[in-house]
């Protein structure tokens, strides 16, 4: 849970390449549920590479993901999930 008293921003890569992330997922070779992910925040932005992701890449579902915020902003970000089993 991230619960910010102030705006929330992910936004951009690093040197390596790695997005500003927030995510849960289930492993391959996992079993069970992955983590819920829940945002509590004025005003939530995802940009330029930023991104909310929950899935399962093994056996089982993805967490749920909430955002409760006046406002969201998605500009070259995402949220996502995805379920491979």
């Amino acid at each position: 849970m991230v619960d910010a008293v102030d705006d929330l921003t992910l936004s951009g890569n690093n040197e390596e390449g790695f997005s500003s992330l927030i995510a849960t997922t289930v492993n391959p070779q996992g079993e069970g549920n992955s983590g819920n992910i829940t945002i509590n925040a004025p005003n939530v932005s995802i940009l330029d590479g930023g991104q909310l992701f929950t899935g399962g890449f093994g056996s089982g579902n993805t967490g749920d993901l909430i955002i409760d915020a006046q406002s969201l902003t998605i500009d070259a970000g995402s949220i996502s999930t995805f379920i491979a089993n």
